[in-house]
């Protein structure tokens, strides 16, 4: 807000002066120009509003979340199934998943509202009653397509939920209403996310104290079926001034547009997007999957919570020859150069410390970390990129293929 006064400021001053002073009329053009520009990036600012100080983000921050639950279909674990959620939960993540209302006022836990990728059968969630939705096993499971009432009761005082509400034909006023009525019955921490604006508008008139976010993407690329108009002002986030989410979780592959950068500066959303660029070969490496897990983690934490101005998140994984280079990548403002050469000594601090709200991150020290990856016969480093930000690596030898 002290940005829009400013710029509301400036453009007052600079009706003055052309009102006042006998400037020639290509400068007074100009000034006009001007004024137009920063009127227009004020109405921007003003539709693009975000909410700030959402009390929830204090427990939602310390999770790491598994989308569709922990799921892993080469082990017979499809998304967004019972089984992908217990493991999550027995993992220490919290999950994210997705809910369609089904014909008899259910929400069944499924991304598409078709089943034919999940299930193999042309019919849609929407359309059918949560008895004819038992029916269907997902990706030859036998597990089947779960009710949100059925996954709660596994997150019950154990971690938190990000539950994205999928809007069909126009039910986002009954879809939000089923989902907060559901919730409301199970002692689970949770925020809600929707593309649609309609639902988060929702979630912003009747349950204000619900932790709330707005989905989006370059509407104009993948369309939403609403229109130019709509797909124009969901795309740039033109309909804050209507939902006022407490976050933004945008398309990681359009996520470089000017709206984005404009809620960050004005509103002070933090937005963050995770790539994982793996190589396409099979890499062999004869390691300890669960340390050296656990070291990535922490070194991802460790971007997240200390990368100051950071908005990418990048893991790499690429072969060296006989070795495998695993790097964290972001594009804050980099590490204190006079930090650097004790970045990985015992006592410094890191993500494994205490933090601001008295409790322990889930990650563990860089040094523990260097050790870690000693043990495999590895190193690890860190540095500053040419092009702004950090990057923490390590290697670690390959086996024999």
């Amino acid at each position: 807000m002290p940005l829009i006064l400013c710029l509301l400021i400036l453009i007052a001053a600079l009706a003055v002066c052309a009102a006042l002073l006998p400037l020639p009329l290509p400068l007074l053009l100009l000034l006009g120009a001007v004024q137009a520009a920063l009127l227009f990036f004020v109405l921007w600012a003003l539709l693009a509003r975000c909410r700030r100080g959402c009390p929830a983000w204090a427990v939602l921050q310390n999770f790491r979340y598994a989308h569709r639950g922990l799921h892993d279909s080469a082990r017979g674990v499809p998304e967004n199934s019972l089984a992908a959620f217990r493991a999550a939960v027995e993992g220490g993540y919290g999950a994210e998943l997705d809910v369609h209302l089904t014909r008899d006022g259910r929400l069944a836990v499924i991304h598409d509202d078709c089943l034919l990728r999940t299930a193999g059968a042309d019919a849609r969630a929407s359309q059918l009653t949560a008895k004819e939705l038992e029916a269907y096993r997902l990706e030859g499971t036998d597990e089947k397509i779960p009710l949100l009432e059925q996954v709660l009761p596994l997150f019950e005082g154990r971690a938190p939920l990000i539950v994205e509400l999928k809007v069909d034909d126009g039910n986002a006023a009954d879809l939000a209403r089923a989902a907060c009525e559901t919730l409301d019955r199970y002692r689970v921490d949770y925020c809600i996310e929707s593309f649609h604006p309609a639902a988060v508008r929702w979630l912003k008139r009747h349950r204000p104290e619900i932790c709330r976010g707005q989905l989006s993407e370059n509407f104009l690329l993948t369309h939403t079926g609403l229109g130019f108009w709509a797909d124009f002002a969901m795309k740039n986030l033109l309909t804050g001034f209507l939902t006022v989410p407490d976050f933004i979780a945008y398309n990681h592959l359009h996520r470089r547009r000017l709206a984005l950068a404009l809620v960050r500066r004005v509103w002070g959303v933090r937005e963050v997007s995770w790539t994982i660029r793996a190589p396409e070969e099979l890499l062999m490496i004869p390691m300890d999957a669960i340390l050296i897990e656990q070291v990535l983690i922490n070194l991802m934490e460790n971007a997240v919570l200390h990368a100051k101005g950071a908005t990418e998140i990048e893991l790499r994984v690429r072969r060296e020859g006989g070795l495998a280079r695993f790097s964290v990548l972001d594009n804050g403002a980099g590490i204190d150069p006079a930090v650097l050469p004790k970045l990985f000594e015992e006592m410094f601090p890191h993500a494994g410390e205490l933090r601001g709200d008295g409790r322990r991150s889930m990650g563990i020290g860089l040094s523990v970390c260097m050790s870690i990856v000693r043990a495999h016969g590895g190193t690890m480093k860190a540095k500053n990129r040419a092009t702004g930000g950090a990057c923490v690596s390590f290697v670690l030898p390959m086996g024999e293929e």
